[in-house]
């Protein structure tokens, strides 16, 4: 009998906004040192679709895309001094994030986080399905 695979696909997913919510960060290696995969559930889209992926160093600083990721996810409030990274206070958090597509070496395309910012106080949010 012979080895059977279901075959998946991967979306890619339109330019533009979507609410986002923190499922789950993971320790990685990368090519410029310790990384952080976090992975982003589109709130709006199939509950089955795979989450977007963004990367980050395992820098906590003031400058670092971590800092700001961490801050957009408490809200865009400022981050106490005091506060030590743990990666268990993002999960849940909901977060906007804008998705563009590039390309990868061998052509195909793929969602690039390109920024990432807190869901206004108000609770409004971008009509994220203007046509």
């Amino acid at each position: 009998m012979g080895v059977k695979i279901p075959q998946t696909f991967v979306m890619t997913w339109p330019v533009g906004e979507y609410i986002g919510q923190i499922e789950k960060v993971t320790a990685k290696p990368g090519d410029y040192g310790p990384q952080l995969q976090v992975a982003f559930k589109l709130i709006q889209m199939d509950e089955k679709a795979s989450p977007v992926l963004g990367w980050c160093s395992q820098t906590f600083s003031n400058k670092s895309k971590l800092y700001a990721w961490t801050k957009a996810a408490f809200g865009g409030g400022e981050i106490p001094e005091t506060y030590n990274f743990d990666s268990d206070d993002l999960l849940g958090k909901k977060v906007l994030l804008t998705l563009v597509i590039r390309d990868r070496e061998d052509g195909t395309p793929f969602n690039r986080i390109d920024s990432l910012r807190a869901i206004p106080e108000t609770g409004e949010v971008p009509d994220l399905f203007e046509t």
